[in-house]
């Protein structure tokens, strides 16, 4: 199965010329807001949707819809999102262009021609294995409702993620995505492996999760040794638990060559909890998956980094892309490592807030003298 080495986006919303994303094992989309990261994972999920309607009905013209629950997408109008005088616009995967054209008498939704490209679904977005979460998880329940029993992942926003805790809860973890220093089978776990990554975060983390078939709900407590509150609901436990269970578990359920894309990982973690996150992100990309991540955190990236030079592994897997607009165009430049993974390029706005706002507190505590 052959991963996504390069994207590449043209004449959508604010990638008004040919523009090309580097990719690699693990991947980081960075840069301030409004300058086409999420663009840049909606081609990715608008792919996805096309090539699923492909395999449905193997009909060489694939289409779908612009907005669609399936992944939460929400492109509007054809009209709204082609750039200039354009009549198409182009997402390319690795060697392949796909023409993107507007369905007619129907700007709602788009179709292109997948089967002349004859390709043999070894790219890794074509698969069944592919994740998504969305930046827009859901926080703390009491209950999650089962809409299938068959769903065999977290859902876009985390809101499976109980169900499958539930029902994958002894199931063995692959190898690769084993906590350090798991020794016994009951350790490698579902429901175990769990628990003993969210420790990380948050100490002492034990779950108990019941089935009610009849009411098609799924009930998850959580209780904390270092608390002394026994079971209670993710209500008291705050968001930070919420939010980071379902890209916890959605790594651990995935298989390999899998494609898993997640926006925001940092949301509602402590600064700790963030460079803990990336360094388990790092790992699930070292094991043979394909990571995608949108973040506004440097300590993700730090996390990411960190485990790369403990491991000592390849620079050039970590991929680190930094999105600016220049004259209103997307720009995608690679951040470039080396062996040692230090940054060898700091554009400006790339996590450089903190150096400013310290540089301007010592000016206005200059004034002050």
């Amino acid at each position: 199965m052959n991963q996504i080495n390069m994207l590449r986006i043209n004449g959508l919303k604010s990638y008004i010329e040919d523009t090309e994303i580097k990719l690699n094992n693990l991947n980081v989309f960075s840069g301030v807001n409004s300058v086409g990261k999420s663009t840049a994972i909606q081609s990715l999920l608008l792919l996805k949707l096309l090539f699923d309607n492909f395999r449905e009905t193997s009909r060489e013209v694939s289409e779908t819809y612009l907005n669609s629950e399936k992944f939460g997408l929400e492109l509007g109008t054809y009209e709204k999102i082609i750039t200039g005088n354009n009549d198409h616009f182009e997402i390319g995967l690795n060697n392949l262009t796909f023409k993107i054209v507007k369905k007619e008498k129907d700007s709602l939704k788009v179709s292109t021609e997948i089967g002349i490209h004859n390709f043999d679904n070894q790219i890794n977005i074509v698969d069944n294995r592919f994740y998504y979460l969305s930046a827009e998880r859901i926080g703390p329940r009491n209950y999650q409702k089962i809409d299938s029993l068959g769903i065999e992942n977290c859902g876009i926003r985390g809101e499976n993620s109980f169900h499958i805790l539930n029902k994958y809860a002894d199931d063995i973890v692959d190898e690769g995505l084993l906590y350090d220093k798991t020794a016994t089978r009951s350790e490698k776990t579902l429901k175990k492996q769990t628990e003993t990554w969210l420790n990380s975060f948050f100490e002492g983390v034990e779950f108990s999760s019941t089935l009610d078939t009849a009411l098609r709900l799924v009930k998850l407590e959580v209780k904390q040794k270092n608390h002394d509150m026994g079971y209670v609901s993710l209500n008291n436990v705050g968001f930070g638990l919420s939010y980071v269970l379902p890209i916890i578990l959605t790594c651990l359920i995935s298989e390999e060559n899998s494609l898993i894309i997640v926006e925001n990982p940092e949301a509602h973690l402590h600064p700790k909890g963030q460079s803990l996150l990336g360094q388990f992100l790092a790992q699930v990309s070292s094991s043979h998956r394909q990571v995608i991540i949108e973040t506004h955190s440097e300590h993700v990236i730090n996390g990411m980094r960190l485990y790369y030079l403990k491991k000592k592994m390849d620079e050039d897997s970590l991929v680190i892309n930094f999105f600016s607009i220049e004259d209103g165009r997307t720009k995608v430049s690679r951040i470039p490592l080396n062996n040692r993974l230090e940054l060898l390029e700091w554009p400006d706005d790339f996590f450089d807030q903190q150096e400013n706002d310290l540089k301007n507190m010592r000016i206005i505590r200059r004034n002050y003298d």
